[in-house]
């Protein structure tokens, strides 16, 4: 497989009417990008209205999560956060509503059978102290209001009640983030057909319908050629790693009587108190995948023993949705399988 050109830096990616999830300047430093792998106009506003300066977003995320450590039962999470916001971006806004499975601008645009090394922090604010939080024309501070979206539903399977968001206040830590986000949980049986969350809507955030079907869970079978029956996967940290999972039966139709397309991606994870590594791949969906040995090799300096490493397999469907007075909306359908990593 040929080795492809680096990917062009912000200053020179084509110009244009980009999504806001492709046009903000990511927090993500990339470290080692795009390794050939073996698996495959400003307007003048008054100083004290910040709607008129400020750019909007929704993300709605469902997720199947499986995991092999003990304790952690499978079960559908679902999350969902509406911002209005300036000065950061749509990557922070993600992070700050701890959307762990939302997957940045790099990541989706990472072509199959490449892998990239990334590192992110923790803590978006870190980077913006002092006079930085306030505009260049010493009028509106840079700011993040998560905003009232008034009742969230969500219905799986017909033999499951409807479940109701719940509002989550963002903990007081920082002036310059406040606001609430949106939680709930269903059971995997709600999984059986398509679900359906439905936002009745507010002053700050539109109504809005959406409807598609989580993706079957790519269970991991295999790590390194030792089957996964434990807590833990041990990996050679020289060598190429072979992953294998499970490909069962796509779901049926979902939208408008398609079935969603989704995306595979494969990554080794470190994660600490202020940052997050990782190794990812987007693969081909076909059971298996061979993480090449340099990249490997590369993230083996952060899987010490302060950081929890993790290898996870996500499936995922990007499903866009409209709601009014909100700029660009999206939502994730996500299955996930991960264990463990030493």
């Amino acid at each position: 497989m040929n080795t492809s050109d680096p990917q062009p830096t912000s200053s020179e990616r084509p110009r244009g009417r980009d999504p806001l999830w492709r046009r903000a300047a990511s927090r993500l430093a990339l470290l080692w990008l795009l390794l050939p792998s073996a698996c495959f106009d400003s307007e003048e506003t008054a100083p004290d209205d910040r709607s008129t300066v400020a750019s909007t977003i929704g993300v709605v995320t469902v997720v199947r999560a499986e995991s092999h450590a003990p304790g952690m039962a499978p079960q559908l999470q679902l999350s969902a956060a509406f911002a209005r916001y300036r000065g950061f971006a749509a990557a922070d806004i993600v992070d700050f509503a701890s959307l762990e499975d939302v997957p940045d601008w790099q990541l989706l645009e990472l072509p199959v059978g490449h892998c990239q090394v990334v590192q992110s922090s923790e803590n978006p604010l870190a980077t913006f102290t002092g006079s930085s939080l306030v505009s260049a024309n010493g009028g509106i501070e840079n700011f993040v209001d998560f905003l009232e979206a008034g009742e969230l539903r969500a219905l799986g399977s017909q033999d499951v009640r409807q479940a109701r968001f719940e509002r989550r206040a963002l903990p007081e830590l920082w002036t310059t983030v406040s606001g609430v986000t949106y939680e709930a949980i269903l059971p995997l049986s709600a999984a059986e057909r398509p679900i359906s969350i439905d936002g009745w809507g507010s002053q700050h955030a539109g109504s809005f319908r959406l409807e598609a079907s989580v993706p079957p869970t790519p269970t991991l079978t295999e790590v390194g050629g030792q089957p996964v029956t434990a807590a833990y996967a041990t990996i050679d940290w020289d060598e190429e790693l072979e992953v294998r999972w499970e490909t069962p039966t796509l779901p049926g139709p979902a939208l408008g009587g398609a079935t969603t397309p989704t995306r595979l991606t494969v990554s080794l994870e470190a994660l600490e108190f202020d940052r997050v590594v990782a190794f990812r791949c987007a693969c081909p969906d076909v059971g298996s995948a061979g993480l090449p040995r340099a990249g490997i090799a590369a993230f083996a300096p952060f899987a010490r023993a302060e950081a929890t490493v993790r290898l996870v397999i996500r499936r995922t469907a990007q499903v866009p949705f409209s709601a009014a007075s909100i700029h660009e909306a999206m939502a994730f359908f996500v299955a996930r399988s991960s264990v463990l990593v030493k």
